[in-house]
């Protein structure tokens, strides 16, 4: 991880956008979208996640469009130091409020962490590569109805 991470947690209650130059992203500590706010993250960009983090969409969005060229990553901190192993940090979680019509995970990978959690809400994911997690890739429960496609998870 380079020494010049911008570190994010807590509560993000207005709309923000994770440019790939102002990265890395330093997960610290549980970063929650609330109040109708929306993440947005540019091709390329890195997020790492310290041991047992998550990042949360409760009443927002999450709108992070990587390119083939340039995907979006979502891992551990500790995969710099070549010692991250799968459940290294937590989830990336969608829960009962969050803003369906404009989530998306589009051209990224999720590694080292718990996977990802949809929990009655319905975000789109495309071309998402989920490997090396603890548990199952993503766990979705009956209120939930995901959507997308060319999605992968192993390990």
């Amino acid at each position: 991880m380079a020494a010049a991470a911008t570190a994010v947690s807590g509560a993000i209650t207005a709309d923000t956008l994770w440019r790939k130059s102002d990265g890395p992203y330093q997960v610290t500590a549980d970063a929650t979208v609330e109040a109708g706010a929306a993440v947005t993250i540019e091709p390329g960009t890195v997020v790492y996640f310290a041991q047992n983090t998550n990042l949360v969409v409760n009443s927002g969005a999450l709108i992070a469009r990587g390119t083939a060229a340039e995907p979006i990553l979502f891992t551990s901190q500790l995969e710099s130091t070549s010692s991250a192993v799968a459940g290294s940090w937590g989830q990336i979680r969608f829960l009962d409020a969050t803003d369906d019509t404009r989530t998306v995970i589009e051209h990224a990978t999720v590694r080292f962490g718990g996977g990802l959690v949809v929990h009655a809400s319905a975000p789109t994911l495309n071309y998402v590569v989920i490997s090396d997690n603890a548990g199952p890739a993503i766990s979705v429960d009956l209120q939930a109805s995901p959507r997308g496609g060319n999605n992968q998870a192993f390990h």
